[in-house]
């Protein structure tokens, strides 16, 4: 998980650069990783803790550790953009938001696709005109 999502935010990262870009940084890199849990729906539930609930208490560890990085990966780009408004944790809105729609999906049984109308919840989450 940790492999792929990186080095898929890697790639949005270098390709979107230059000023005004971080909102859009944002809104690429959330919607990377609802694709992944969509189209990944066993990775889903280890992203959401669902998978791990028996597990080795370190598994659930390296998942908050992952989830850390998105953050700081998603303040970043809104500092670079120069985005804040709005809120005083954007980065933080932006992964809850993510891991909610996460969350609603592999509760529904995978019917719920955390895609759904995910340029409303774009918008919306980072106040895109």
């Amino acid at each position: 998980i940790e492999q792929s999502v990186f080095s898929l935010i890697s790639q949005i990262t270098t390709t979107t650069t230059g000023a005004g870009d971080g909102r859009q940084q944002v809104a690429r890199i959330v919607a990377m990783l609802l694709q992944f849990g969509e189209k990944n729906p066993g990775m889903a539930r280890v992203m959401v803790g669902d998978a791990l609930v028996f597990e080795n208490e370190r598994l659930q560890q390296r998942m908050n550790l992952f989830f850390d990085k998105i953050e700081s990966v998603l303040r970043q780009s809104l500092r670079d953009g120069a985005l804040g408004e709005g809120s005083s944790t954007p980065g933080l809105d932006a992964q809850v938001q993510a891991v909610g729609q996460l969350q609603r999906f592999t509760r529904s049984g995978f019917r719920r696709v955390p895609t759904d109308k995910l340029d409303a919840c774009l918008s919306r989450m980072l106040f895109i005109a």
